[in-house]
């Protein structure tokens, strides 16, 4: 019986030990698999790695490339940049990553440029990757407003004046005044993104200065956004441009091509086209309209916008004026362009085929050009189509090269994105080194008025002077003589479309304490939200390029 159970017991013991050595060769066998896909998952993390690393470099390349177009940019000029490759610092096993990037095309489209850029990323141990990206120039009239310097008597009242679109105010010597109240009816002071670059001081109720906002209500008064709407900046975040812009639109106006001097008519004062005298040629339109000396503008469309008429007229010092009128009627129904000179008996015209007009289709290419070398003494009217008007602005203070546009009446267009519920393709730059408005005499009846367009005024010069010169004012100056005795109480002044201007000046005068306009114009800015991508022929440009769009073309 002992026996018997001893030997039972051994049976047992050994197949537990089979059962054992069999476990023991599956989890072996698990072990093997597990150590053979840790393997194979350590070499696909590996490539991923250098993938990835690859992707980087790429975008490095990317970045590089921009950068080197808005230096290019600054200086004025179109950069000729596809360079080898650029080899990054080497590891430590003596590998190198590296990138090879290159403008691929270039085109300006609604008055901005663009560009598509290539670049392959290389990474140290191997793997590459391919991606493309287009940029797009940054234009000035993409702001609702924008000021560089701010005189000392100018405030940002809530209350009376908006801004509905994207803002930067600048303040170097002078401090951007922001002036709140209490229970200010919607809509706020600022709707959209404000910016306030260098120097700034608050002012609250009663006027007190030193008194920022505090409470949500009272940021909602500030900026539509609240508090997180309103960002502090270093001075001279947004440089003005190079000031061989305002050359190369006069040349575009006069012979349809860029140039680094100034025309100079051998006819003298008058109005050009085409490189000669508008009255007196023929053939087909390859410029915008060129005008030297002074000269009233008036604008005027047909009812149905087929038809656009400017008519120059003398006004001013006969030396320095243009000797008769001119009318230029640019029919696009015809695809030509009339031009007559003088009144009368005595008048002379001549027709053109095509049209000197910025939109991107009809006529015989886009331009819309309109330079006048010396002051617009009054401007005012209706516009079809697309144009900028100019008169230069460049050199030091106090030189004859700096000239002034004062609107002496509404500019509209004929498709009035305001009110048309369309999509209006009519658009007007004003540029000036002063866009002076008219303020009616004292005793003259109480005026609204409106200006539909995208203004600029100041140079680089100015900006970078500090000059209290360049800027969107009165006819009584740059500053505090708005607030005179002898200045009317106006009414609301509108601009729907961009202003930018140098020197920051007040339009109207408001008392303080009761935050009541007293003299001047209740100014107010509407944003034409067109011009998030669209700007007007020729307007001036910003160095910088935003990327708009950015394509991963994977492993190359």
């Amino acid at each position: 019986m002992i026996k018997t159970l001893f030997t039972r017991a051994r049976a047992s013991r050994g197949m537990a030990m089979l059962t054992v050595l069999a476990m023991l060769v599956v989890m072996l066998m698990l072990v093997g698999a597990l150590l053979s896909g840790m393997s194979e998952e350590l070499r696909g993390v590996g490539h991923t790695s250098f993938d990835n690393r690859a992707l980087y470099v790429a975008d490095s390349g990317i970045q590089d490339l921009t950068e080197h177009i808005e230096e290019a940019a600054k200086g004025g000029y179109l950069p000729a940049y596809n360079p080898p490759a650029h080899m990054l610092p080497a590891e430590s096993d003596g590998s190198q990553a590296y990138y090879q990037a290159k403008i691929v095309d270039t085109k300006v489209v609604n008055g901005r440029r663009y560009y598509l850029i290539d670049s392959v990323g290389h990474a140290p141990q191997g793997g590459q990757r391919h991606i493309m990206a287009e940029l797009e120039q940054k234009a000035f009239n993409q702001y609702d407003y924008l000021g560089k310097n701010n005189s000392p008597g100018n405030y940002f009242v809530a209350g009376l004046m908006s801004f509905n679109g994207p803002v930067y105010i600048e303040g170097k010597t002078d401090p951007v005044n922001l002036q709140w109240y209490n229970g200010v009816p919607p809509p706020a002071l600022f709707q959209d993104d404000l910016e306030v670059s260098g120097n700034y001081q608050w002012y609250g109720p009663g006027g007190v200065q030193g008194v920022a906002p505090t409470t949500s209500a009272q940021w909602n008064i500030v900026d539509g956004k609240g508090q997180p709407g309103v960002t502090f900046a270093a001075a001279d975040a947004v440089p003005f441009p190079p000031e061989a812009q305002n050359i190369q639109i006069a040349n575009q106006a006069f012979k349809g091509s860029t140039g680094g001097t100034m025309p100079a008519p051998a006819g003298g004062n008058g109005v050009y086209m085409n490189g000669g005298v508008a009255a007196q040629g023929s053939g087909s339109v390859s410029s915008g309209i060129y005008v030297q000396g002074n000269a009233d503008v008036s604008l005027s469309a047909s009812a149905d916008g087929k038809k656009q008429t400017f008519t120059f007229t003398p006004d001013g010092d006969p030396a320095k004026t243009i000797p008769q009128p001119v009318s230029v009627v640019v029919d696009f129904a015809l695809n030509q362009t009339k031009v007559t000179q003088g009144t009368g008996v005595g008048a002379i015209s001549t027709t053109y085929s095509g049209v000197p007009n910025g939109a991107p289709t009809g006529g015989t290419g886009p331009n819309g050009a309109l330079y006048v070398n010396g002051d617009v003494l009054s401007l005012s009217g209706t516009v079809s189509g697309q144009y900028t008007l100019a008169v230069p602005d460049f050199g030091n203070a106090g030189t004859p090269t700096r000239r002034d546009v004062h609107v002496t009446g509404d500019i509209r267009m004929r498709s009035d994105p305001q009110t048309c519920n369309c999509s209006s393709n009519d658009l007007l730059g004003i540029i000036g080194n002063n866009i002076v408005i008219q303020v009616p005499p004292q005793g003259a009846q109480k005026i609204d008025r409106t200006i539909e367009a995208a203004l600029f005024a100041g140079n680089k010069t100015e900006t970078t002077n500090g000059e209290a010169d360049g800027t969107y004012e009165t006819q009584y100056g740059s500053g505090g003589g708005v607030c005179g005795s002898n200045v009317p109480l106006q009414g609301n002044l509108l601009v729907y479309g961009s202003t930018v201007n140098n020197y920051i000046s007040p339009l109207g005068c408001f008392d303080p304490g009761s935050g009541q306009l007293v003299h001047g114009f209740a100014d107010s800015y509407s944003f034409d939200n067109r011009f998030r991508s669209m700007s007007p022929p020729f307007f001036p440009a910003e160095y910088h390029y935003a990327i708009v769009a950015w394509k991963d073309l994977g492993i190359n």
